[in-house]
This record gives C-alpha cells, sequence and structure tokens, in this order.
C-alpha cells in the first residue's frame, strides 16, 4: 500500500490527482423494472421477483434482468437499499438496475454504492412509503480512480472480505439450524442423552412461578412513563423493552432509564434476581433470561416470570424457544388492532419437566452450542468492522494499493 502524495481540490474537497468525480448518469444507465401481480408470483421457482429489498418477494418463471448486477430500491421501507444479484432474475418495480456503460469495475461500483448507501437513502422523498426519483439518483456524485486496475485491486480486496464475511453468515446458520433441531429433539424427549430414564412430568407455567406478571396500562401512565429519562443518570436503572433480551443477551444500553426509587414502588415487575422475560406484544415469541448482573425495570410489552426453583430456568427458556415452545406461544395471540398475548393463557402452558441432572445435562449440551454459535459471530463482527475501515480508506483515496 502507498499513501497518497498529489491531490486536487473538486466540488466534494480533495482528492487524490489520478481519481475523479462523476455523476451518476456520466457512467451508468439506470433502468427501474416491471411490476408483476401477486398472482404471476410463486413461493418457490427458478427466478426470484426482487422487488427492492433484501428479499424477494416471490418466484416467477420469467426473468428481465441479467445475473452480476447492481440494483437500488426505488420505494418502500427498504429505499436506496443496493444490493448485488449474482444470478438471472426479475427486476421488479419497486428496484432501478444499473448498466454500466464505460469502463468501470462492476464489484467496485457495488462496493463504492453501499460505502454511499446511508447518502443515497437521504435522497428519499414523500412521506409513508417514500421512494428515489430517477432524475436525483442520476445527479449523485461518485468519487474513483481513473484507472481501472486501481478499480479492480479494491475491488478485489474489498470482496474477498465480504466472501469471509459470507462464509461465517453460512457457517453460523448452520450451526444454528443444527441447534434448533438439537432442540426440537432434545427438550421433548425424543432424544434422551447418556442413556438416561425416567418419567417426564409436565407442569404449568403458573404452578412453576412465585409470580408472573406486567406492567398495568394505570401505573404505567401515571407513574412510570412521567419518570422515564432519555439518558443514564446516576440513580436511574435500564428500562428493558422486548427488543433488549432475546436468550441469555440481555442489552442496558437501553433507549430509556428509570429512577430506581421509583423502580422499587413496583417490586413485582423490578428485575433484581434471575427471572424469566416473554414479550407479549410485538416480538411475540421472544424469550430471555434475565441474568441480574444489574437491576432493571421491565417494559410494558413484557412479562417477568419469577420461579420457584431458579436452577430451571434455562431448561424453560430453551424449551419455549423450541419449536413446541414456539407453537404453544403463539397458539395462545390474541387478534386485534394489535397481536398480544394474555397472561391468564400462558400461565396455563404446560412445560414437560425431566429430573434435574437430565435438566442440566440438555441446557449445558445447548449452551455449549451457543457459545460456539457466539464466538462465530464475535469473529464475524469483527471482520464487519475492519471492512467498514478497509472502505473508508480505500474508496475515499486515503490508501492507495498497488496495482498493475
Amino acid at each position: 500500500m502507498k499513501t497518497i502524495q498529489k491531490l486536487k481540490q473538486t466540488e466534494i474537497g480533495e482528492i487524490p490527482e489520478d481519481w475523479e468525480v462523476n455523476k451518476l448518469m456520466d457512467f451508468i444507465e439506470i433502468n427501474k423494472g416491471q411490476q408483476l401481480n401477486r398472482a404471476e408470483l410463486t413461493p418457490t421457482g427458478e427466478y426470484p421477483d426482487w422487488n427492492g429489498g433484501v428479499q424477494q418477494s416471490g418466484y416467477t418463471p420469467l426473468w428481465n434482468t441479467l445475473e452480476n448486477t447492481i440494483t437500488i430500491s426505488e420505494g418502500g421501507n427498504s429505499c436506496g437499499f443496493v444490493n448485488y444479484c449474482k444470478t438471472k432474475f426479475w427486476l421488479g418495480g419497486h428496484c432501478y438496475s444499473l448498466k454500466i456503460i464505460d469502463k468501470t469495475n462492476k464489484k467496485f461500483l457495488f462496493q463504492l454504492l453501499k460505502f454511499k448507501e446511508r447518502f443515497i437513502m437521504s435522497l428519499r422523498i414523500g412521506s409513508g412509503l417514500p421512494n428515489i426519483q430517477k432524475n436525483e439518483l442520476n445527479k449523485f456524485l461518485l468519487l474513483r480512480p481513473k484507472d481501472i486496475k486501481e478499480q479492480d485491486a479494491i475491488a478485489q480486496v474489498l470482496s474477498d472480505t465480504d466472501t469471509l464475511i459470507e462464509s461465517l453468515n453460512k457457517l453460523i446458520e448452520k450451526k444454528k439450524n443444527i441447534k434448533q433441531g438439537a432442540m426440537q429433539q432434545l427438550l421433548t424427549g425424543k432424544k434422551r442423552l447418556k442413556r438416561l430414564t425416567g418419567k417426564w412430568e409436565e407442569e404449568t407455567i403458573e404452578s412453576l412461578c412465585i409470580s408472573f406478571t406486567k406492567q398495568t396500562g394505570f401505573d404505567y401512565s401515571a407513574y412510570i412513563k412521567p419518570k422515564l429519562v432519555s439518558k443514564f443518570k446516576k440513580g436511574t436503572i435500564p428500562f428493558i423493552q422486548n427488543k433488549d433480551f432475546k436468550a441469555k443477551k440481555i442489552n442496558f444500553n437501553t433507549d430509556y432509564y428509570i429512577p430506581e426509587d421509583v423502580a422499587i414502588s413496583f417490586p413485582r415487575i423490578l428485575l433484581d434476581e434471575r427471572c424469566l422475560l416473554i414479550s407479549i406484544s410485538g416480538c411475540i415469541g421472544n424469550v430471555g433470561i434475565f441474568c441480574n448482573s444489574q437491576k432493571a425495570f421491565i417494559g410494558g410489552a413484557v412479562a417477568v416470570a419469577k420461579f420457584r426453583d431458579k436452577k430451571q430456568l434455562d431448561w424453560i427458556m430453551y424449551y419455549l424457544l423450541s419449536d413446541e415452545g414456539q407453537i404453544k406461544l403463539l397458539n395462545q395471540v390474541k387478534a386485534g388492532s394489535h397481536q398480544n398475548l394474555i397472561l391468564e393463557d400462558i400461565r396455563k402452558i404446560t412445560i414437560p419437566i425431566p429430573s434435574e441432572i437430565e435438566q442440566k445435562n440438555i441446557t449445558n449440551f445447548l449452551s455449549d452450542m451457543d457459545v460456539e454459535i457466539e464466538d462465530l459471530e464475535r469473529k464475524r463482527d469483527k471482520y464487519l468492522f475492519i471492512k467498514k475501515g478497509m472502505m473508508q480508506e480505500l474508496l475515499t483515496g486515503r490508501i492507495r494499493l498497488k496495482y498493475g
């Protein structure tokens, strides 16, 4: 690598002398896709209907766009999202495809657009379902090396890093699927560890709990909401919402905090011991264990279960996260203006309970799998962080690669 030496002044500031600033329209032809009716789409098929988001909206036996194409979402919730489609696909009506009309490395352009994605998203107009106008996208400014060999070198380094990240994502997904399969076998007694025998009992959640409750709307409106603050202050504790927990992971850097002297007035929903959290609105089916590394307080869309025998917590959490447990939870969903779970229904859910030693063996086995997955996720996140730094340096010309 070499550090840049000669710079020139442009409309976006100083750049390397042998780089240039162009409007997207100077070297790209932008084409909008064609919307298909829902009746024309199938759940599976040969060609995905790529309609602007990170996932296709269905499949079709037809294709209107070749493989290895860069797309930008034109409208909707994912408006401005940049993607690289490797196979032939149908370009939907809420999506633009980009066709290079000069000598530009396609993968370099994709990396550059991903680097600028949040600025592309700033072009969105309209409320509700925003969109990006083609004429605004055409005028979007991009910085790039004049020499395509330098583009090739940058694209190769960044693409290799993407390949590594993608391989880790696939491995993580594989490990999660293996774990989910193991949960389905072990938590239902279909498969036993170490030839253990003995009949499993069945208990309701209510029978296992000292208390199982949630905030009341009155308490929230009258006492809790007026005291919430958006930044941590001395004497406050985290206000845990249903997006702040999953399994054994708890986010204490929350959106809101509540004074501890207010929280202790509600001891049944004060998080001051190891207990089970269940999302009852919004992220229904989300279950986690509060680890009690510090005090906290629950939000309104969360139920808290405090158990007589805390050694059973891991078992109950894993069971409720299993396929069978999720079915039992989701079968209790009440449909109204918002889907929600009623505490009385959850209390009646039955949990299979093996012996203490069998519970421990199974939860330890699953916990070890969790540790392996978390290690892979940390490794993946490290490479994502490295990639972000590489893009900041290589796609601005601050660091140059040797090429040629």
